[in-house]
Parts: structure tokens; sequence; C-alpha cells
């Protein structure tokens, strides 16, 4: 049985500015229809395996994309939520600055 081709990368791209589902990271029925189908009476059907397999590929793929794009993962909970905080003070700060300057400009 030859190797699954690699997902095409369109594929992938798609998937990164979606919110990720707990489908992304459920590999085992993925892994017991593989099972199934070799333990078919009429031996496993070669496509439907290679199909099932290159699935798997795909998302572990996907999940490995996901998990390496999320910030502050190897943070703790308290540690993120400070550095939350920050940022929507930052936001805030920013916000009035923009708002300061719509306000001169406008005078203008």
């Amino acid at each position: 049985m030859a190797a699954p081709q690699d997902p095409p990368s369109s594929t992938l791209s798609d998937t990164t500015h979606r919110q990720p589902s707990r489908e992304d990271f459920t590999f085992l029925p993925l892994f017991t229809d593989i099972v199934t189908q070799y333990s078919a009476p009429n031996g496993p059907d070669t496509e439907q395996v290679k199909k099932l397999a290159l699935t798997i590929k795909t998302r572990f793929h996907r999940a490995n994309e996901t998990i390496n794009g999320l910030t502050n993962l190897d943070m703790s909970r308290d540690a993120q939520m400070q550095c939350y905080e920050r940022s929507l003070a930052i936001l805030a700060e920013k916000k009035l600055q923009l708002e300061k300057y719509v306000a001169s400009v406008s005078e203008i």
C-alpha cells in the first residue's frame, strides 16, 4: 500500500481562519473505522483505508497547526488572564488616543 499524499495546502490554509471544533481533535473514530475495514470478512477496502488514512493525516496536520498557532499556551491560566487584561488596557488606551486624534482632526 502506497503512502498517502500530503494534504493540499489550500485545504489546510482554509481551516486556519475558522474556529476549531471538537471534531478537529477527535481521531479515535477514524482509527476505529480503519480497524473495522481490516477486520471485514472480505478483507480491507484499500481505497477506503487510503481515504481514512489521508483524513487522519490531514486532521493531525490541522490540529498541529492550530496548537502551534495558540499564543501563551505555556502560561498558567492566571498569567494568561494578566496578559489579556494588559492587552485590554492597551486597547482602551489606543482607542482613547484615536478618539482624541479624530476630534483634533475634525476641528481643522
